[in-house]
């Protein structure tokens, strides 16, 4: 058996960043007294979302460079527990861009890498293109390490579905996904989870947001983390609250699946029929123009 233990952070945030690091450290030490090996944070739980109704002056102060001090308490703390950290999703600048970006930190401290979103939104709650977001590489990287084959898919990603499709192909074995989703999207969360994990026989743990709408009258950030073995969720947090959920899962069994499906589904995939993927134009016609 190859068992790791895997965590989710689930937690609210304020207009203090600091508070929020402090939030999430301990969040983080709570994590590894239960046994976590990696823990992965939120989407935008250092700053909040990048609401259309923030002013953009009164957002870039929460956009941080990744030599900030912040990010260098988040690398102390993976060091000083011997995990891998899953940052979550933080707004970080770089040059003259802004980027959603998910920096995964190995046990000694150091960033292994730096994964950015590449699916952009402009929804009121997430006004990422009005706010001047750049588009993030998308490499789709998988990493070799200790605790098994991992990827990091960052929040509405994991809708297009061939992202972790990708990963899966790449051989991922668990795919940490940092996210913040609405209420109006709350029962969406499982459903994608469980298609990321199902397309790659895998384990995902997903981070989620919680909180009170800041600058709309409703409650939209409701929760929705867990850790997903194919199926089945093995450990959550309940809606409406703070906590971490953990769960020691054996990647054995998603080498073990991945078998059975090559046995019994020789033709589980058909790329040569999926031409209309990479029909763009047709595509962008579709959409009014827009990509």
């Amino acid at each position: 058996m190859r068992e790791v233990t895997l965590a989710a952070v689930q937690m609210e945030s304020t207009r203090d960043i600091q508070a929020n690091l402090e939030k999430a450290l301990h969040f983080i030490g709570v994590a590894v007294k239960r046994g976590a090996q990696a823990v992965c944070l939120p989407e935008a739980w250092l700053s909040g979302t990048a609401e259309r109704g923030r002013q953009h002056d009164e957002f870039m102060q929460y956009v941080v460079d990744f030599k900030d001090k912040k990010i260098c308490q988040l690398q102390d703390a993976a060091r000083k527990h011997k995990i891998y950290l899953v940052a979550g999703g933080i707004y970080e600048r770089e040059g003259d861009k802004i980027f959603n970006t998910v920096p995964i930190i190995k046990p000694d401290g150091e960033i292994l890498a730096k994964v950015r979103k590449s699916h952009l939104e402009n929804a009121p709650v997430k006004a990422e293109i009005d706010h001047h977001v750049s588009i993030g590489s998308p490499d789709y990287m998988v990493f070799e390490t200790e605790i098994g084959k991992i990827g990091v898919v960052v929040d509405i990603d994991i809708c297009a579905i061939e992202v972790p499709r990708i990963l899966g192909i790449k051989g991922v074995e668990v795919i940490f996904w940092p996210f913040s989703w609405t209420a109006d999207a709350h029962d969406c969360i499982g459903i994608y989870g469980k298609a990321a994990a199902t397309v790659t026989d895998g384990i995902v743990v997903g981070a989620s947001h919680f909180g009170w709408g800041k600058h709309f009258e409703m409650d939209y950030f409701l929760g929705g983390s867990g850790v997903i073995d194919l199926r089945t969720y093995v450990a959550y947090v309940p809606d409406y609250s703070e906590g971490v959920a953990v769960a020691t899962v054996d990647l054995d069994r998603v080498d073990q699946r991945r078998n059975m499906i090559r046995d019994i589904y020789p033709f589980w995939r058909r790329p040569e029929t999926y031409g209309t993927l990479l029909d763009v134009e047709r595509e962008r016609k579709l959409r009014g123009g827009h990509y």
